[in-house]
């Protein structure tokens, strides 16, 4: 059940930026595909599924719950995101404002989705810098005494992926 539901998410995402925002054609998006290191009868699916869902118009936004659940999987995937391409962005963003959007990204996973506990999250091994695991360790904890989580807005989002971006460029 879980695979159906991440891969109609995947095939409604995957329409709307065809038809709606038109960011690519279903052609591009064919040679994209085409690219992907799934197994062929799995992309052969997806690419059914959005050719389907742009021919009988099937677009729309996610709801908040299919947003919660897109975001969370792709990001715990580290897939690339429009922020992370965001070179401006990424340029003008600070190791503080990194660490703010790390964390509520934490906090969020941790309070709202509750996909691990703050115990869990403290025993995950990252790739990160010992300095900045604290700073982001402390401003986690310092979220969760103040109930701070929230779902995270189409902005933050984008703002997070520079974020991820900028941290693994400077290998913080």
């Amino acid at each position: 059940m879980e695979k159906k539901r991440v891969m109609q998410l995947d095939a409604l995402y995957w329409a709307r930026r065809i038809a709606a925002t038109r960011e690519l054609t279903l052609k591009d998006f064919e040679r994209y595909g085409a690219a992907w290191a799934e197994p062929q009868q799995q992309s052969k699916k997806l690419l059914g599924m959005v050719a389907d869902n742009v021919k009988k118009r099937k677009i729309r936004k996610f709801n908040d719950s299919e947003k919660n659940f897109f975001e969370a999987r792709r990001r715990s995937q580290w897939l690339p995101g429009p922020g992370r391409l965001d070179e401006s962005l990424i340029a003008d963003m600070g190791r503080e404002e990194a660490v703010e959007l790390l964390a509520r990204y934490w906090i969020w996973r941790i309070g709202i989705l509750s996909e691990l506990s703050l115990q869990d999250f403290m025993s995950c091994r990252f790739s990160y810098k010992q300095d900045f695991r604290r700073e982001l360790d402390a401003r986690i904890a310092d979220l969760q005494v103040k109930g701070a989580a929230h779902s995270p807005s189409d902005g933050e989002l984008h703002k997070l992926d520079a974020a991820m971006e900028k941290a693994a460029r400077l290998n913080w």
